[in-house]
């Protein structure tokens, strides 16, 4: 049987339920397990008859819930909780609605589970933690060999990123480093990122995101109204990232929080693709547009609060990484912007 392998803050997560301020129990489509349904067929009372009322067949064969007035579920009841919950119990729940918001990365021998940025309560946790990225239990080496390279490659990226200074320069020589760590990887070979400089990114100038980069947000997929008008903002260029003196620091190592989640989730999948590459520039890329999302909120609110950073992380990650349509745009333009190489 595969270990179970959490990241060192895991435990730490436990829903706030009614004190969340971005419910994922609106506006997300929650499809329904098979399981889940096989239990709700057979509840009685009033709940059974809502949900026999509010559960729909789409084209594909999915079974979900059929979301209300501004895109509620139709069991999120006025105080924000759960009938579901509340009259079955969190047995009773969904399987997407129990997972919520955590993820899993599968290799051979482990599986990871990890937190999504999406969430207020997760991003609150993964933004206020310190230092290099590390595990709640050891990592334990195993057989296969692509897997060993990829998860060496993986740890010298959280050494990169976490390093003294600037999380930008550091970010830079992320890049840097996934050019050399995607040839040793595509020809059998070890990479060290000893020798590997710093430089600018390519999607973000002077504290400014590029053109190239404003225009591809500005095709990716709507996930909200929320996005909308911050979308709006960014390419009317209303930001300003001339931040204060007094979060200056916490931005950067929030940021460096950030660039460690974005490693940890995204390069497993270079198991089925063997694409390191882009994913260290999607690190890169999202803690670039989390900035200037911050300089938006500096710009609107007069000031920069810790809560103004956590939206600004959670909007962009449910924008991107709960998009498949989203990411796959990403992935190309990446290697259209490095011309196939």
């Amino acid at each position: 049987m595969n270990g179970v392998v959490y990241p060192d803050y895991y435990r730490k997560f436990k829903c706030i339920a009614d004190r969340c301020t971005d419910s994922c129990c609106i506006g997300w489509e929650i499809d329904i397990d098979s399981e889940s349904m096989e239990r709700y067929k057979n509840c009685g009372g009033e709940l059974g008859r809502r949900l026999s009322e509010n559960i729909a067949l789409s084209e594909d064969g999915t079974l979900s819930f059929i979301l209300g007035e501004n895109e509620r579920c139709p069991f999120l009841n006025s105080r924000n909780l759960c009938d579901i919950y509340a009259e079955l119990g969190e047995d009773a729940l969904c399987k997407i609605c129990a997972d919520h918001p955590r993820f899993r990365s599968f290799f051979s021998d482990r599986t990871e589970v990890g937190l999504g940025l999406c969430c207020e309560a997760a991003a609150k946790i993964i933004l206020s933690r310190r230092g290099i990225f590390s595990f709640e239990n050891p990592e334990e080496p195993w057989s296969d060999s692509f897997e060993n390279a990829l998860l060496d490659i993986r740890r010298e990226a959280f050494r990169i990123v976490s390093a003294d200074g600037d999380v930008f320069e550091n970010l830079g020589r992320l890049l840097n480093f996934s050019e050399a760590a995607q040839y040793a990887l595509d020809n059998g070979e070890a990479v060290s990122a000893d020798n590997i400089f710093g430089g600018e990114l390519p999607f973000l100038k002077g504290g400014r995101l590029a053109e190239n980069a404003v225009s591809l947000l500005g095709k990716m997929e709507s996930i909200s109204a929320e996005w909308d008008n911050m979308l709006a903002e960014i390419i009317s260029g209303n930001y300003e990232t001339a931040f204060p003196e007094r979060v200056r620091f916490d931005i950067n190592e929030e940021l460096e929080q950030a660039a460690q989640y974005f490693i940890f989730r995204h390069f497993p999948e270079a198991i089925d693709d063997g694409d390191v590459l882009s994913k260290a520039y999607f690190a890169a890329f999202g803690c670039a547009v989390i900035y200037v999302m911050e300089g938006v909120y500096l710009r609107k609110n007069g000031g920069l609060s810790f809560t103004d950073r956590i939206n600004a992380a959670k909007l962009f990650s449910k924008q991107a990484e709960y998009s498949e349509e989203n990411m796959e745009m990403f992935f190309e333009w990446v290697w259209d912007m490095k011309g196939g190489s």
